[in-house]
């Protein structure tokens, strides 16, 4: 690939990252607003979805100005090159903002789950102040789990510019050499790496998937092939007030689940690529350009999370409308 495409696909790269931020900032900030300000709209899944609106809005404020600027800017040095607490905010914030996305969508399909499979269970479901305690906890969570990774980056000189790059700790004792055929070592694989990253695809994208995929195949069954835990037809046997309350419920959960679907898409490609590339499985052409283009997929939750809950509610759409109306005539 000519240096001139590579350029050209970096800049496509950087506005696609600028239009995320003109979608993410205003209807993330939104959607938080609407739920401090309006009683009525402060439900516990509400608050939950916002904890995800306030996920995306970190990362849109935060960590999109540096991908724009390391676009635009190739060559370029780490825009803090003294600041070694600026380049571990820098690991650590995408990635325990990715997480807390993970938990919290975790959260609400076990929510939802128990509150279709155990209707009269209601201790067992999912009320505003055990939301609110959820919010602090996955954060701390996130971060705290996210720690070692963040104290292991550093500013590197590369001889040209400083990066901000992750070092993993080598142990020659625990640390795996590869070699070729003749015996002769061509590679070090630490096992600081291999932990971090087994851990990382684990909490962030196989037990998410497991648990999304299982819990949310129950409720397709309970809600589309036997409601009420009957296999007979709802039409057959419900009253008007039943199948309204039925459409609903299927409303919103084909709401999630689609955030679900998209949030699988997304992770997929990132965690197929950068596990290739860590361990140095294939060998990928422009290597640099590939972490970005499947970044960009990774990190576009943060648009489709408001934009997919906001607008597909019926009830959040005309909420959000209401804000908007109030907010332009202020």
């Amino acid at each position: 690939m000519a240096q001139a495409q590579v350029a050209a696909a970096r800049t496509i790269i950087a506005i696609l990252y600028i239009g995320m931020m003109a979608i993410s900032i205003p209807f993330n900030f939104l959607f938080i607003a609407t739920v401090m300000m309006k009683k009525s709209y402060r439900t516990s899944m509400n608050i939950l979805v916002g904890n995800l609106a306030l996920a995306g809005l970190i990362i849109a404020t935060f960590l999109m100005p540096f991908k724009i600027y390391e676009l635009f800017n190739p060559t370029a040095d780490f825009p803090f090159p003294h600041s070694i607490d600026m380049c571990r905010l820098r690991s650590i914030i995408p990635v325990a903002c990715i997480f807390c996305i993970a938990l919290t969508l975790m959260t609400i399909c076990i929510d939802r789950c128990i509150g279709i499979v155990y209707p009269m269970k209601p201790y067992l479901k999912m009320t505003n102040k055990k939301a609110y305690l959820f919010i602090p906890f996955s954060w701390l969570l996130s971060f705290a789990i996210y720690s070692q990774y963040a104290s292991i980056s550093i500013l590197y000189n590369t001889g040209n510019n400083i990066r901000c790059l992750p070092f993993y700790p080598e142990n020659n004792a625990t640390d795996i050499i590869v070699r070729n055929a003749t015996g002769y070592p061509i590679r070090l694989i630490e096992l600081s790496r291999i932990t971090f990253w087994v851990m990382h695809i684990s909490i962030s994208f196989i037990l998410p998937t497991i648990l999304l995929v299982t819990l949310y195949s129950i409720v397709i069954y309970r809600l589309w092939i036997c409601p009420n835990n009957t296999c007979i037809p709802a039409s057959s046997h419900m009253t008007d007030n039943a199948k309204h309350r039925l459409i609903r419920k299927r409303r919103v959960i084909k709401i999630l689940i689609l955030c679900c679907l998209v949030f699988l898409i997304n992770n997929i490609p990132y965690f197929v690529v950068f596990f290739i590339i860590e361990f140095d499985l294939l060998k990928i052409p422009h290597v640099s350009l590939a972490i970005k283009i499947v970044t960009v997929i990774y990190t576009s939750a943060i648009t489709y999370n408001p934009i997919l809950y906001g607008y597909c509610h019926i009830r959040s759409r005309k909420v959000l409308s209401v804000s908007c109306c109030c907010v332009h005539t202020a």
